[in-house]
């Protein structure tokens, strides 16, 4: 972010920077670049984080109903 600020001048006596419409496009069109590109990651990293917890979710359901299984099995051969 610094650096694309850095990239548009120096401001002038009056403390204002000014700029050309080009520049402030092309400036713009980099600004919104790296806006997609940050929203890409962010959808990336939200589809990976719910792709994880679900398999989280998953392998808890396996586990839980295996221990129960073996607590069962426990149960009937102590009975039996």
């Amino acid at each position: 972010m610094v650096q694309d600020i850095s990239g548009l001048g120096k401001p002038g006596d009056d403390s204002k920077l000014e700029m050309d419409n080009a520049k402030y496009q092309a400036w713009q069109a980099g600004f919104k670049a790296q806006e997609e590109n940050l929203k890409t990651t962010l959808q990336t990293l939200t589809q990976k984080y719910s792709n994880s917890n679900s398999l989280y979710d998953n392998l808890v359901k396996v586990l839980s109903s295996t221990i129960s299984s073996s607590l069962e099995t426990a149960k009937s051969f102590l009975q039996g």
